[in-house]
């Protein structure tokens, strides 16, 4: 990917775009999750800023409306 530049837009770059885990903090105005909430999800392939592979992920863009999700 590095030779070709496929998927990934500029570098460095974190890599990665799926994830779970446990919801640590909320932002402002945030009423569909609460801490401790176990969440999954994607992100966007190769944007800087929204890489996975890493111990925390603070940005998944979500919004706010009510969706039916399987349970984790």
């Amino acid at each position: 990917m590095q030779g070709t530049g496929m998927l990934v837009l500029s570098w460095p770059i974190v890599l990665g775009c799926d994830a779970s885990g446990i919801v640590t903090e909320l932002g402002e105005g945030v009423s569909k999750f609460k801490v401790g909430d176990k969440v999954f999800g994607c992100t966007r392939l190769g944007q800087t800023g929204y890489g996975t592979f890493q111990e925390f992920v603070s940005e998944f863009n979500l919004n706010n409306e009510e969706e039916s999700q399987p349970a984790c």
